[in-house]
């Protein structure tokens, strides 16, 4: 009997952000179809396990989730390294609850978890429980259960190596629960993947005080590319009263920034995940050049933010807990950082570790709750 494995999946504009078992992934959110399939090579070894990641090429064979079956599209990292491939994200606006391109990166991410797990296997069936995000504002138009409802139930993948050999994965997703972003982090924040209270140093009237946060209100500041939600939870009670969303991250920022050196430079930035990649590696040959065209845009989309949290922070009074955290929380940390300062809103505010992972630890963990299977329980018996 395959067993169920839990899943939490932050689908994010710029990548999707994954717990799966004891793997984490971070795919970004790009593909690239194969309109006359990709070309085996016979004398080229598989993909080594370590790789598979920075390799997926997948044909979708059948999902209820996606309007056409049969595809075969290269996803994430695969497509920025192939710069014959026409790349493909999410709009601007898209509704994330029905943009097909989410869906399309955690299958891969589920599929990829499964080839890890049954390494060297041709044919693979694994299960999985599976929680996933969408933004305060698509959640408050009542799309939770739409998006749910595309995960569960069987999916069938292939998976080709460039050898010629493929793997045939079916994932039955056997029940799927929609979190509000920053809802789902609170998760994270207030319990270890193990179910236990976590403990974090802060100071209190001048002291170092180890505490918890199942009874404290929290600020989550959760900065994406293409919204950004400022959610109020106590403990891991979310608050949909006092909590808000805005519909803007920092993508509109980046493509604009994208559009200027484009237009300056002869070496093109073909997307925003492209980007993501250039801004975050420092090794990187236009890495520096980069961040000096970014910084005026960035600066004017913190102080545009740190007024929304000021104000927040101030409704709520009494400097709350605020935590910072998403995938462009690393982008904007020394700018919001700063307009947070120059506005004498910085006390009990942490940008958090892994700001990037917050929302899908936090989805892993509820996934893995009493809570989770009760619902579970409860929809399965109607």
């Amino acid at each position: 009997m395959t067993k169920t494995k839990k899943a939490g999946i932050d689908g994010g504009n710029s990548s999707g952000k994954m717990r799966i078992g004891e793997h984490e992934f971070n795919i970004p959110s790009v593909y690239a179809e194969q309109i006359n399939g990709a070309v085996s090579n016979f004398e080229m070894a598989d993909i080594a396990k370590d790789e598979l990641i920075k390799n997926l090429d997948f044909t979708f064979v059948s999902t209820k989730a996606l309007k056409a079956t049969n595809k075969r599209y290269i996803i994430g990292e695969k497509v920025l390294k192939d710069r014959s491939s026409t790349p493909v994200e999410m709009e601007l606006n898209s509704n994330k609850a029905e943009d097909e391109l989410p869906v399309i990166v955690s299958l891969a991410g589920l599929a990829l978890e499964a080839m890890l797990s049954n390494e060297g296997k041709d044919k693979i069936t694994a299960s999985y429980d599976l929680s996933v995000a969408l933004p305060y504002q698509t959640m408050k138009k009542g799309y939770g259960d739409t998006h749910s409802d595309r995960f569960i139930g069987t999916h069938e993948l292939i998976f080709h190596h460039p050898s010629g050999r493929n793997v045939n994965i079916a994932i039955n997703i056997e029940y799927a629960k929609s979190m509000t972003e920053g809802a789902a982090g609170a998760w994270g924040v207030v319990y270890d993947d193990k179910g236990k209270l976590k403990k974090r140093d802060l100071v209190i009237n001048g002291e170092t005080v180890p505490v918890t946060f199942e009874n404290r209100t929290i600020l989550h500041t959760d900065i994406g590319a293409g919204s950004t939600e400022l959610v109020v939870t106590n403990g891991v009670k979310y608050d949909p009263v006092l909590s808000q969303g805005l519909n803007y991250g920092v993508k509109k920022t980046i493509e604009d920034v994208i559009v200027l050196w484009n237009d300056t430079h002869d070496r093109p930035i073909d997307s925003v995940a492209e980007f993501n990649d250039i801004y975050i590696n420092a090794h990187h040959d236009i890495h520096t050049e980069l961040r000096s065209v970014s910084r005026p845009y960035l600066e004017a989309l913190a102080k545009s933010l740190a007024i929304k949290i000021k104000n927040m922070r101030d409704k709520l009074k009494d400097n709350p807990l605020t935590f910072i955290y998403g995938g462009g929380a690393i982008i904007l940390k020394e700018y919001l950082t700063d307009a947070l300062k120059e506005r004498n809103s910085l006390k009990n505010v942490f940008f958090l570790e892994e700001p990037v992972f917050v929302n899908a630890k936090g989805l892993y963990v509820f996934t893995t709750s009493p809570i989770f299977d009760q619902l579970k329980k409860t929809t399965i018996q109607g």
